[in-house]
């Protein structure tokens, strides 16, 4: 299924993973072209990299889906996600829900495996 405009109804978050609370992709409109729009599907994966040299904020986390920086992670839920991805800590990033015609747009589940 193709994403359209209207919107997605939220994913249920995978049972083998921890789950952070779904957060909003900030900062979006910066980043998400038309076509970007159209193709991020729910559940798909995405990748999470800090930002510790960040001028503004040195817990800054972007947000990428398929090599292209989309937003930020919430300033008020970065810090601890930045200093988790920092030491190692295998946390990865799902699209938990996504509507192209809104803004901001995106929520994700950040994940951390069950042991």
């Amino acid at each position: 299924m193709t994403a359209s405009l209207a919107t997605q109804p939220p994913q249920d978050p995978p049972t083998s993973s921890y789950i952070f609370p779904p957060l909003t992709v900030t900062r979006t409109q910066h980043y998400l072209t038309i076509e970007l729009r159209r193709a991020i599907q729910i559940g798909e994966p995405l990748t999470l990299v800090p930002e510790p040299a960040n001028p503004t904020d040195s817990n800054s986390v972007r947000v990428h889906w398929k090599d292209q920086q989309i937003g930020f992670l919430p300033k008020e839920h970065n810090q601890l996600i930045s200093h988790l991805i920092r030491q190692g800590c295998p946390l990865t990033a799902i699209v938990a829900w996504f509507s192209p015609s809104t803004d901001p747009p995106i929520s994700i589940y950040v994940l951390l495996p069950k042991p």
